[in-house]
């Protein structure tokens, strides 16, 4: 209980200077302070108490217990209007910050609901910020996810080695599904994502969704997956020649792997984001296959497979101690196929530490 009354005592001292309350109603925000996952759940936070206010319905009684800083109220989303008037009548002019999740019906009925002495104020990612930042349990989970993904991938390796060499033939779906069933049986809570595997020159898109190709020697194998643990996540690719490798894939292998060791160089707490990203594009584009790469070099992992920060050209955010985050430079050429290596990374003073090792 002592982790997430921290987390929610930092909050509270980032809204302070905001708003008089923060209501919070985003799913995972909600997880994250609480280590519960309720449904339809809200969060009322005020600056000037210790404690805050949850409201939920009777079927989670028992996991409301859990939560000692919030005060629980059981009622229909009719009745949690009524309850944030009351709760904010004490305040002129109260101002009530809420999340840029919010739902568009509750956004457009709370503000209908309101006194009109109560201002709402848009208050953008303030707990995706906080969340940037894995405390020792989070990265204890995230440890475990990786593993998991790391064991899944060795297991895909040797399953694959084996089916091509008995002659067997198998889908790139029955193999993901496969995958998915050994994360599970490793100890994953739940899959992250939908693993993706993609065969030959279906690799060139870097969301392929399995379908029914025949994976195939002598073709291009890339493999996406994550694990979830405790509600953290992992994400690693990998990218195999299924059969002899051929000079041209082994080249551009060649040429990705030194594209990541390089972005994982640049890595260290104070530089700005965007320096990660513009390490990987001047690479690729030496060798000129700048224009192969179509997406960002990497993101936060956590609680959602994508989060903050995003490792784009254009952020100029500062990357702090603590912060996890999936590198992921790639190319994916029309009639060929692709290569994407992705591995994961704790920021660390003067450089990252590798975690998928």
């Amino acid at each position: 209980m002592e982790l997430y009354s921290r987390r929610i005592h930092a909050l509270q001292k980032k809204i302070r200077d905001l708003c008089d309350a923060f209501l919070i109603t985003d799913r995972i925000n909600i997880f994250y302070l609480t280590g519960s996952d309720f449904e339809n759940a809200w969060i009322l936070l005020l600056k000037n108490k210790k404690n805050g206010y949850l409201f939920t319905d009777k079927r989670f009684i028992t996991e409301s217990k859990k939560q000692r800083l919030l005060k629980s109220f059981f009622c229909n989303i009719s009745g949690r209007y009524d309850k944030i008037n009351t709760l904010l009548k004490s305040t002129k002019k109260a101002k009530l910050g809420f999340e840029n999740t919010i739902q568009f019906n509750v956004f457009y009925e709370l503000q209908a609901s309101l006194k009109k002495t109560v201002s709402l104020i848009k208050c953008n990612q303030l707990i995706e910020n906080q969340r940037t930042v894995k405390d020792d349990y989070e990265i204890s989970q995230i440890k475990k996810a990786i593993k998991i993904a790391l064991k899944t991938h060795l297991y895909a390796k040797k399953k694959v080695k084996e089916i091509v060499s008995a002659g067997l033939k198998i889908t790139e779906k029955q193999f993901a599904s496969l995958l998915s069933a050994f994360m599970l049986q490793e100890g994953a809570d739940e899959i992250a994502f939908k693993p993706i595997v993609a065969s030959g020159e279906r690799s060139m898109d870097p969301h392929a969704v399995p379908g029914d190709t025949i994976i195939h020697k002598g073709k291009i194998l890339l493999i996406d997956i994550g694990a979830s643990v405790n509600g953290y996540k992992s994400d690693l690719t990998r990218t195999y020649f299924v059969g002899r490798i051929n000079p041209l894939y082994n080249m551009r292998h060649l040429l990705i792997k030194s594209a990541l060791n390089l972005a994982l160089k640049k890595i260290k707490v104070g530089i700005p984001i965007y320096l990660v990203d513009q390490e990987v594009r001047k690479f690729l584009a030496k060798h000129g296959y700048e224009k192969y790469f179509l997406h960002s070099a990497g993101h936060g992992v956590g609680l959602e497979v994508h989060e903050k920060p995003t490792l784009t050209s254009k952020n100029s955010d500062i990357l702090c101690e603590n912060m996890i985050l999936a590198i992921e430079p790639g190319i994916y050429i029309n009639g060929w196929g692709g290569i994407r290596l992705e591995e994961m990374v704790i920021v660390k003073k003067e450089r990252a530490i590798l975690l998928s090792n």
